[in-house]
């Protein structure tokens, strides 16, 4: 049993706990938190901690493709490379990074073959190392999307059915649709509907009656109330929101995930914008769109997550994007802890309470006064087991 006594704790809903707070870790769990004052059991075996560190839950990122690069042409059809082992060689160097940076929980969110069921399965016998994975599947995208399968798009609603079904079969616990454009892609708009209100509601709920939860992608313009009226879970990316379909998301109870690093940071799709004019048109009007929505969407009481995209090993500075948005710092620290293990339907994960799994994040700094703290890993354990960490094991 180890006894950790960090400078200060953030819980998953970016609150600070009592000063001098401890945390007990007995093998994969959280075994207590002990308050001020209080005596720790005996046998409990003292970490040394560094000065002036937080410790926090695990990061959860809820929006990645892991064996995709960023900057390459065509970066979406990545994901349905037929060079099987090059694009596991990739992902796992991903992973590795991730879970390096303090992210201990994944969902990922478009892998054609089976890569991401195959990846699953080595993590589970243990032959591979990154963050818990959660699984879709190779996202469901009509003909002309910038995800569209080498197949074929799935334009019709058998075809669509029979991908739900393939899901639910593989073990996936999501299903996405894409249900506009991108900003880096050719085809579709971001803003143009791919599929009528009709088809979103029957793949929504097909998917539910599996037992399969829904991520929509959308960046804006009528798909985006379509998917929220639908009954869609999550709204993915969501980069030129406008009020009414904010207000959409709200109505109907569909968590926002944002992927702002991606945008903004300039070593994501800025890059392309400077390659391509239209890629820079669509780009230039979503930093005003992002700082729009993301007050509107706290004041409508919208769940907000986060997710890295295909940018990986910096994920906390996605956290950071969403405060420079107009978010107050506790609650981008939630988006990406407790309140994103709750988007994820996960109740073992995320705040730091006895009986969770030991998913924790040591940085140098408090994150409440400075989000790029986050980018300062001292530590990281992962169901109890440190996988990094500068400090004494």
């Amino acid at each position: 049993m180890l006894l950790l006594a960090p400078d200060r704790m953030l819980d998953g809903d970016g609150t600070a706990l009592p000063g001098d707070t401890r945390l007990l870790l007995e093998g994969a769990r959280i075994a207590a938190l002990l308050p001020p004052g209080t005596e720790p059991p005996e046998g409990a075996e003292p970490l040394a901690l560094p000065p002036g560190c937080t410790l926090l839950p695990g990061l959860i990122d809820l929006h990645d493709y892991l064996s995709v690069d960023p900057d390459r042409p065509s970066p979406m059809q990545q994901m349905f490379s037929p060079d099987q082992a090059l694009r596991r060689d990739t992902a796992a160097r991903h992973m590795r990074r991730d879970l390096l940076s303090g992210v201990t929980t994944q969902r990922v969110m478009g892998e054609g073959q089976g890569l991401d069921a195959a990846l699953s399965a080595e993590q589970r016998e243990g032959r591979l190392s990154g963050p818990a994975l959660i699984t879709a599947g190779a996202p469901i995208a009509p003909s002309g999307s910038h995800q569209q399968r080498p197949t074929g798009g799935l334009d019709s609603p058998s075809a669509i059915r029979a991908a739900i079904e393939e899901a639910a079969a593989t073990g996936h616990g999501w299903v996405k649709l894409v249900a506009t454009g991108g900003i880096n892609g050719s085809g579709l708009g971001p803003t143009e509907a791919a599929y009528t209100p009709a088809l979103l509601r029957e793949a929504v709920a097909a998917a539910h009656a599996l037992g399969l939860r829904v991520a929509v992608a959308a960046q804006g313009g009528p798909a985006v109330a379509a998917a929220a009226e639908a009954g869609a879970d999550t709204l993915e990316h969501g980069a030129l929101l406008d009020e009414a379909a904010v207000d959409a998301l709200a109505a109907n109870g569909t968590a926002w995930v944002l992927t702002p690093g991606r945008f903004l940071r300039p070593d994501g799709i800025p890059l392309a914008a400077a390659r391509s004019p239209d890629v820079a048109a669509r780009l230039a009007r979503v930093g005003a769109a992002m700082a729009a929505a993301v007050p509107r969407a706290l004041a409508r009481g919208l769940r907000l997550g986060l997710g890295a995209d295909n940018m990986h090993g910096r994920f906390g500075d996605d956290v950071a994007q969403l405060v420079r948005l107009g978010a107050p710092v506790a609650t981008a620290l939630a988006a990406a802890t407790g309140m994103a293990a709750t988007i994820l339907g996960l109740a073992d994960r995320g705040t730091l309470a006895p009986g969770l799994r030991a998913d924790l994040l040591l940085v140098d700094g408090d994150p409440l006064l400075a989000p790029d703290a986050l980018q300062r890993v001292r530590g990281v354990w992962q169901g109890g087991r440190a996988v990094f960490s500068t400090v004494p094991a």
